[in-house]
Parts: C-alpha cells; sequence; structure tokens
C-alpha cells in the first residue's frame, strides 16, 4: 500500500461495483474461503481512493464478520492506518497496542522480520506520539531493534525515535542516539515538533 500506482489508477473506476462485488464474494465463499478476499480488497481500494472513513468500516467489518480469515493482521493494520489518516489517534493505539487484539495476537505468532508487524509498530508509535504519550512511543521503537529490520524500516526507526525524544525534551538523550551521519535526518525531525523548533541549530 501507499506506491501501488495500479491500484490507485483503477480504484475511482471500481468503486461503483462494490456492490456487486460484495454480493458475488458472497455468493462464491459461502463459508467465507473467498468472501472476506473481496471484503479486504473493497476496503483497500477505498483506502487507495482517499476514502479512509469508508476503509476503515470496511476493514472492521471484516474483522467483525469473518474471525478466522487469514487477512485479519493485514485487516487491522488496515483499519488502523486508515483511521490514522483521519487522525483518530486513540482508536489507531487501541487497534494496534491491546494485547487481545488482532495485531498484537496474530504479530506473535510472525516472524521477526515480518515487515507488516514493523510498520504497525512504527504506525503504533506515531500515534503514541501525536498523543504526547513519548514513554510508551519510545518503548515501542526500543523494541523494535530486536526485529531484523530492512534499511529502510530501521531508518524511519531511527528518525521517529528521534522525533519522540526530541518532543520529549530529552535533546541530549536523541543527540547520543543519533550518529553524525544521521544529522541531517534529526533536524527535519525538529521541524514536526513545534516545541523543538528552536533546539537544533
Amino acid at each position: 500500500r501507499g506506491g501501488d500506482a495500479k491500484l490507485q489508477f483503477g480504484a475511482e473506476r471500481f468503486l461503483h461495483l462494490e456492490p456487486l462485488v460484495a454480493e458475488r464474494g458472497q455468493r462464491a465463499g459461502g463459508a467465507g474461503e473467498l468472501a472476506d478476499q473481496y471484503r479486504y480488497w473493497l476496503a483497500e481500494i477505498h483506502f487507495e481512493s482517499g476514502q479512509f472513513q469508508q476503509a476503515a468500516d470496511a476493514f472492521a467489518l471484516l474483522l467483525q464478520e469473518f474471525p478466522n480469515s487469514a487477512r485479519r493482521l493485514e485487516a487491522s493494520y488496515g483499519e488502523a492506518q486508515a483511521r490514522f489518516k483521519l487522525r483518530e489517534w486513540p482508536r489507531v493505539t487501541a487497534q494496534l497496542l491491546k494485547p487481545d487484539g488482532d495485531f498484537q495476537k496474530i504479530s506473535l505468532t510472525r516472524t521477526s522480520n515480518d515487515e507488516l508487524v514493523v510498520r504497525g509498530h512504527l504506525l503504533l508509535a506515531e500515534a503514541l506520539l501525536e498523543q504526547s504519550n513519548f514513554a510508551t512511543a519510545e518503548s515501542t521503537l526500543v523494541r523494535l531493534v530486536e526485529r531484523k529490520l530492512t534499511a529502510e524500516l530501521n531508518w524511519r526507526r531511527q528518525f521517529l525515535l528521534c522525533r519522540v525524544q526530541l518532543a520529549g525534551q530529552r535533546l541530549p538523550v536523541a543527540l547520543a542516539s543519533t550518529t553524525k551521519n544521521g544529522w541531517s535526518a534529526l533536524q527535519r525531525s525538529s521541524a514536526h515538533c513545534p516545541r523543538c523548533k528552536n533546539s537544533i541549530a
């Protein structure tokens, strides 16, 4: 998600087919083996079309109606991402942080380098940052060190960690955890924190 040009290109054209597709999905997957796939892709189409409320509702409906779907982790993350776009920070954290929620339960069954799990924790940390819950955001990011991150995801983790520490007025800690080569990232991160704009030269 986020860079699928083909899905974005075709999204508007397919949206008007939603009732027909959903009906066919229910008919084809009487026991849910295909219907959940239709639900999932309809939700994705809504998201890529910028219809975040509809996307959040569609992902939530999948989670409600298909308790055994193989798409539950993706749907849980998808709902959280849609609600993040809606700036519903408490609902994002509830979706991703609750120990008995789908995201946390299924995450425990995935490998340490599962990219979707990592992205979910990054999203959780950013939602916590938006709510000024700096301690929990930082601990979430620190725990990701134990996972096998790609270079891109590790950079995002370090960048977000700098933002959290700066927002929490912990400049010495932020500087200590930032290498010389990461200084420009640290400078950019200060722009996201109005209280820290004068903290970085």
